[in-house]
């Protein structure tokens, strides 16, 4: 603290025999004056346009200031002795640190006429008001002289805080203290309490009681100056009625809560009460400055800040005022309270209780509120709505917490591959509403759209998405690219759609996961097909308009074979003769492809058949009048063209003509016979000219007309594939080919006694078992651990 006792409060006779630092050192003593005159006089700098003085006030720049001071703290200064055997007058250069030290007590000296002006001044003030018991005007008459205060410490702060600044070694007590300001507030408090004397008591309840009777909220008490006045004290460690002083302040608001907010309120107005009485509790915290370990509230408390129910209906009431923001934020003033409230409920469960019957409250409370968000109709949107209010509520608790709000979604799901599935759906679900935006104008339905947007964007990082997510994303991407073609590509192109910006989030937020590379990969070679031929499309496309008979237009992708999902790669070999217009079209845009993407001669691009999908003109007509559009494979319109001369055809004959595997033919025109669009008679097979459509079928015109899958009833077991052994009927196909995988991971390990590491296993568990990814297998290694099947020691899994 500012100890003065007998030390200089001026720099030595060679500053007053130097003109240069004399005229330096008076600028510094009118500084200390006017803030000294000013405070004494209740004038306000704040008053003025800004934190400044008046125009006719005398005031140096702070470089000015700064450079005054190195001046006098640089300067050489000498002290003369006389010998006491010669009798001459010996000259010494007085050491530096003590140069140093002179200036730094020569400004505590003024600091601390300064804070006693402040303090004479305030308590002059406030005897009227301390015998009527007004606290506001204790506090109003604080406001208005800190305000003043505090003005001249910001000016004079390259003064004060020079020494400390620059030569901190040298000053031991300021070092104790931590900053300058603290600095000030131990010495303002230590003046304040010994002025006061014995009316510090009720000075300081008079003050509490206008915070705990007015309501003000946390964010005011920060905002006002009114609050130094208990920081001051707090700093100076005062001793109050000799009790320490948070002590009695806790004393002072336990005893008005007692008085003012007692059980029968609780009873009658849970929900209500405790917000407000929690309130309370917060500001006299924030006031006060606590730590999280200091316990503010009473005995009496445990039986309602605890209380289960009331602890939900905070958290209800709470998850009301949360928007869904990305980036996400946290620091809207609602959550900042729940943050301070929750704090509360914590500290009450770790004093009377214990912090795990809290977590297993909060965790039945999260158990619940999911499910009933998912509930019967599994509603994706309320779902993750209802997780992102969870995990923003919960955003500044320990990370377990978060934990528990994913093994909670994982219960409910079927485990974290069923989480990656459900929330791909709604990315997926979100990209085809954002792109139905981009050509609608109603404000509310925008709104929506938006909030699904920011869902996604946000809950990705909290979902701890990986490379098992985003191979299923890679999948969905894919398939997305190709069915919906340049109509897509063009608003990708243009940086319009949510599904580029979700992808460059992705790139740029898990960079670190190998699949997020390929994903930017894929959408690269789409775009860079689609860039190369859109122009030449629609000229083939203004061409095909003039012609009535057969005129069709293709819209091809070029990809790297590594980028294509391993999914869609079955069969990618499998051939058909194609009608001549479509062997015209495609080698005229292979020509057009390799004149524009440079290295392209050198490769070999090779048409993928079961990928391609067509869209084709038919003779029926919709409601509307327009044509009704088929969606097909290719091979479905290989098939169907042949119909368009001859009536019935034979099954030989369909295959002859198109050289297509026998048993793809036979899903093909099953297809068409399941959507009575063919009529089977014996072993031919006729066009239905009397076909007619479901409309609930038709979107956007188009008829989708499914393949049906391989049945693999009559198949037997010992003929049957790992893999067809994941396509189990009974239950989540995810969640069966976990099971499996932790089955085969525990039969592993059983007969290696000494344990085996993560490569040994996982090759083992390859050889046995077919089909799954890496992803799937480390999440049922995880599992398995986690449920104790297995131990995990040093590098080794054991049995």
């Amino acid at each position: 603290m500012f100890k003065t006792g007998k030390r200089p409060t001026t720099l030595g006779e060679e500053v007053a025999n130097n003109a240069e630092l004399s005229d330096a050192l008076s600028t510094l003593d009118i500084c200390f004056e006017k803030a000294k005159n000013e405070i004494s006089k209740e004038s306000t700098l704040s008053s003025q346009s800004s934190s400044e003085p008046g125009e006719d006030s005398f005031l140096p720049s702070y470089s000015y200031l700064t450079e005054i001071c190195r001046l006098l703290t640089t300067r050489k200064a000498y002290r003369t002795d006389t010998s006491s055997k010669t009798g001459k007058t010996l000259k010494y250069r007085v050491n530096e640190a003590k140069i140093i030290k002179s200036f730094w007590y020569y400004c505590n000296a003024k600091t601390h006429i300064l804070i006693e002006t402040f303090v004479e001044t305030y308590v002059n003030q406030i005897n009227e008001y301390l015998n009527s018991e007004n606290g506001s005007q204790l506090l109003n008459i604080w406001e208005k002289l800190y305000k003043t205060f505090s003005s001249w410490l910001k000016i004079l702060y390259p003064i004060i805080n020079y020494v400390p600044s620059n030569y901190l070694q040298l000053v031991p007590e300021y070092r104790k203290q931590g900053s300058y300001f603290t600095y000030i507030f131990g010495e303002l408090g230590h003046l304040l309490a010994d002025r006061l004397g014995e009316k510090l008591g009720p000075f300081i309840t008079y003050c509490l009681q206008v915070f705990l009777d007015n309501n003000i909220s946390y964010s005011t008490v920060i905002k006002e100056g009114r609050i130094y006045s208990f920081a001051s004290l707090k700093v100076a460690d005062t001793v109050v009625e000799n009790m320490p002083f948070i002590t009695y302040c806790q004393n002072v608001t336990n005893k008005y809560m007692e008085q003012h907010w007692c059980l029968n309120d609780f009873k009658t107005n849970p929900h209500g009460t405790i917000t407000k009485a929690i309130q309370k509790y917060t500001t006299i915290s924030v006031l006060l400055d606590l730590d999280t370990d200091d316990n503010l509230y009473g005995e009496y408390f445990k039986t309602t800040i605890m209380a289960e129910k009331n602890i939900l209906n905070l958290m209800c009431s709470f998850k009301k005022s949360i928007t869904i923001i990305y980036p996400h934020s946290t620091d809207s003033m609602e959550l900042l309270q729940w943050e301070t409230i929750r704090k509360f409920i914590e500290l009450a469960y770790i004093k009377y209780s214990s912090m795990e019957e809290y977590t297993k409250i909060v965790q039945r409370q999260i158990r619940s509120d999911l499910k009933i968000a998912y509930g019967k109709t599994h509603n994706l949107h309320t779902l993750f709505r209802t997780l992102y209010d969870l995990f923003t509520l919960f955003s500044y608790t320990p990370k377990f917490m978060d934990e528990n709000i994913l093994i909670e979604l994982r219960d409910l799901l079927g485990g974290p591959l069923k989480v990656a599935e459900a929330f791909l759906r709604y990315c997926e679900l979100t990209i085809r509403r954002a792109d139905f935006g981009l050509n609608n104008s109603n404000k509310h339905d925008n709104e929506d759209i938006n909030e699904c947007k920011n869902l996604v964007l946000a809950l990705s990082s909290f979902l701890k998405l990986d490379d098992t997510f985003f191979k299923l994303f890679k999948r969905s991407c894919f398939r997305r690219i190709i069915m919906k073609g340049y109509s897509n590509m063009s608003n990708i192109g243009k940086g319009d759609s949510f599904e580029r910006y979700l992808v460059q989030h992705f790139e740029t937020t898990f960079h670190h996961c190998d699949e997020v590379s390929k994903i930017t990969a894929l959408y690269k070679d789409a775009l860079d097909t689609y860039h190369c031929s859109s122009a030449y499309m629609q000229d083939q496309l203004q061409m095909n308009r003039k012609e009535e008979s057969n005129s069709i237009h293709i819209e091809a992708f070029v990809f790297g074979r590594e980028n294509i999902p391993v999914e869609f790669q079955d069969n990618i070999s499998e051939t058909i003769t194609l009608p001549e217009v479509f062997e015209k079209e495609w080698t005229n845009f292979i020509e057009r492809y390799k004149e524009n993407i440079k290295n392209s001669e050198m490769k070999s691009i090779i048409p993928v058949y079961p990928l391609h999908h067509c869209e084709l003109s038919s003779p029926f007509n919709l409601p509307n009048g327009e044509s009704l559009l088929f969606d097909l494979t290719l091979f479905q319109t290989c098939v169907i063209l042949q119909f368009n001369d001859i009536d019935e055809l034979s099954f030989g004959e369909i295959q002859h003509n198109l050289q297509m595997k026998e048993e793809t033919l036979r899903l093909i025109l099953k297809s068409f016979i399941d959507m009575n669009l063919l009529l089977k008679i014996k072993d031919v097979y006729k066009y239905n000219e009397n076909f007619q459509y479901d409309i609930k079928k038709i979107k956007d015109g188009k008829l989708r007309i499914p393949i049906p899958r391989i049945s693999s009833s009559g198949s037997s077991l010992s003929s049957r594939s790992s893999s067809d052994l994941l396509r189990h009927n009974e239950g989540s196909t995810a969640h069966w080919k976990q099971e499996l995988l932790k089955a085969c991971i525990v039969r592993s390990l059983k007969r290696d006694r000494e344990g085996m590491n993560y490569d040994k296993l996982f090759k083992i568990v390859e050889s046995q078992m077919k089909g799954f990814s890496i992803g799937e297998f480390k999440d049922a290694l995880k599992i398995t651990v986690q449920e104790k099947h297995i131990t995990l020691t040093g590098d080794a899994y054991i049995y």
